[in-house]
């Protein structure tokens, strides 16, 4: 599956049609009103900037590890690696023993999914007791409504692209500073509102952004000029 970081989100390749990720369609959700605290409370626009990559990265570390363990493998931390990392994929393997208790089974890890005009990758979905759950991982300061419009589309895709009826669906916030270092958090809504809302934000982004990606321009390195007659 080719993919693209393009001007005005993340694109996949399906075939000869372009697809926008999940998150890039959610990008046109609200932040509400933590978000825009968090950002006044900054002291200036490249502080936050500096804070919003080093979480992606410290996010992105995370969920590479809790792949990886998933698959087998020992997960060795690098040693410049943030502090937090290592208490937030504790915190996973907390929820994992946890669940464990309730005969889980691993459907598909970090599984890439098309839905009905967009693409993405959904982290987990397993079988607990008799239940296919989908699980969503976030490090992030809170659990925002936009994370359970994420999982909807995605619960859609499985269904869609696997064969995957999904029936719950779950926001796996890790943790620091607590004694379980998780919680697991479900949408307040059903899944038809959730993913009514997701299909919302899809047309807003369209027509905000258009349906292909648009590159970013190459940079003008032409330095010499003239106004003499050619």
């Amino acid at each position: 599956m080719e993919r693209m970081q393009a001007k005005n989100g993340r694109w996949y390749r399906d075939g000869d049609v372009w697809l926008p990720s999940v998150t890039t369609i959610l990008s046109v959700y609200p932040k509400g009103y933590q978000f825009e605290r968090w950002l006044g409370e900054s002291n200036s626009y490249d502080d936050a900037i500096a804070k919003r990559d080093a979480a992606g990265e410290r996010g992105t570390l995370v969920h590479d590890s809790i792949a990886s363990l998933i698959e087998g493998q020992t997960v060795e931390l690098p040693e410049d690696a943030d502090p937090k990392c290592a208490k937030l994929i504790q915190g996973f393997i907390n929820w994992w023993q946890e669940f464990k208790k309730y005969d889980l089974s691993v459907i598909a890890n970090e599984t890439f999914l098309v839905g009905p005009g967009y693409a993405g990758t959904a982290d987990l979905i397993c079988e607990v007791g008799r239940e296919t759950w989908l699980i969503d991982y976030k490090t992030s300061a809170g659990v925002y409504t936009n994370y359970h419009l994420q999982t909807a589309a995605y619960a859609q895709a499985a269904e869609e692209t696997g064969g995957i009826p999904v029936t719950r669906r779950g926001v796996l916030w890790l943790k620091t500073g607590t004694k379980k270092g998780y919680q697991l958090v479900e949408s307040d809504h059903t899944f038809r509102d959730d993913y009514s809302v997701f299909l919302a934000c899809k047309e807003i982004y369209h027509r905000e952004h258009g349906y292909e990606p648009v590159p970013f321009k190459e940079k003008d390195t032409n330095l010499v000029f003239t106004l003499e007659d050619r």
